[in-house]
Formats: C-alpha cells, structure tokens, sequence
C-alpha cells in the first residue's frame, strides 16, 4: 500500500508516461482509440477504484470531440491502423 507521499510523487510520473505512450500511440492507432486510452487511463489515475466512470467520460469525450472536430469542423485526424 502506498502511502500518501508516495501517491503523490508517482501520480505525476504516471501521468507524465501516460502522455509520452499518448503522443507515441497517436498516428499508429489513430485519434480515436489512442484519444479514448489516454483518456480513459488518466480518469482511472484519479479514480483507481471505479472503472464505468472513466468508461463512459472517456467515451463521452472521443465521441464528442469526434463530432464536433471531424464532422462539424472538418479537420482530419490521423485514421491509424482501424481506418474510422
């Protein structure tokens, strides 16, 4: 068990290699699912113990940013290996 000095020394590493993996992922798995991993995984750093929360902000948010950047806007992402 980690205590609360140790937590907060390695929420910020973790959140730091979670974006470093983020920008490595973007173009090989496209703006959807590399979007979705990395923000799924930093709402489950601020709440480890719930999983359908992060679940369906993450999915709320690739959904929503998706529509309103690709559809409304017309900006392209990278479409990575799935092709969507």
């Amino acid at each position: 068990k980690l205590t609360r000095k140790g937590r907060n020394l390695l929420i910020p590493f973790l959140t730091l290699l979670i974006s470093f993996a983020y920008v490595l992922l973007f173009e090989p798995l496209g703006f959807l699912p590399a979007t979705f991993l990395f923000l799924f995984f930093l709402f489950k750093l601020s709440e480890p113990k719930k999983w359908l929360k992060p679940l369906i902000l993450s999915l709320s948010v690739v959904i929503l940013s998706y529509l309103i950047f690709s559809v409304w806007l017309q900006c392209q992402f990278p479409r990575g290996m799935f092709r969507f």
